[in-house]
């Protein structure tokens, strides 16, 4: 699934299942066509800390993923080249990101994704930017059923 010279530091590796949600999202989510950053920004510019802030926002989420997904997103991931997922979806990981994004209009940033011990629910945060005003995001809780992703909820829209 990555592009030519795609390598994902051994301990930063990311997971088949994160990819596999990434996937989703570009296709069916609010991040197609557009570039995409894996960053611990979202979460630290809505104030997200623990376990209460998250079901403060987002009530549905699948309590059994949140500590996952907290421990995922207290640092971030780098990748040493960019992740070609699907034709419309890059994950960017190389360069300096703010130089790569500085003449994009749209571009997202998500979180690493927490999953429960089954790895059958999934919580990732995604943030929409669309220079210069506007941006919002939000939390995704998604299921794995019969091997497929599939986005079951979505949290209200956090305005940036």
């Amino acid at each position: 699934m990555c592009s030519a010279g795609c390598t994902v530091s051994d301990d930063k590796r990311l997971l088949e299942e994160e990819t596999a949600i990434y996937l989703e999202l570009a296709q069916s989510g609010p991040a197609g066509g557009h570039e995409i950053v894996i960053s611990t920004a979202p979460l630290n510019a809505i104030g997200i800390t623990g376990t209460e802030d998250v079901l403060t926002v987002f009530p549905a989420a699948p309590e059994a993923a949140i500590a996952d997904f907290l421990s995922k997103n207290r640092s971030g991931i780098t990748l040493e080249g960019d992740l070609i997922i699907d034709d419309r979806f890059v994950l960017l990981g190389s360069g300096n990101i703010d130089d790569r994004l500085a003449d994009k209009y749209r571009y997202h940033f998500v979180s690493r994704i927490g999953f429960d011990a089954k790895r059958l629910n999934a919580l990732v945060l995604y943030f929409n930017v669309c220079e210069p005003l506007c941006g919002e995001g939000g939390f995704f809780h998604l299921e794995n059923r019969d091997g497929k992703w599939v986005i079951v909820a979505e949290s209200e829209k956090i305005k940036t």
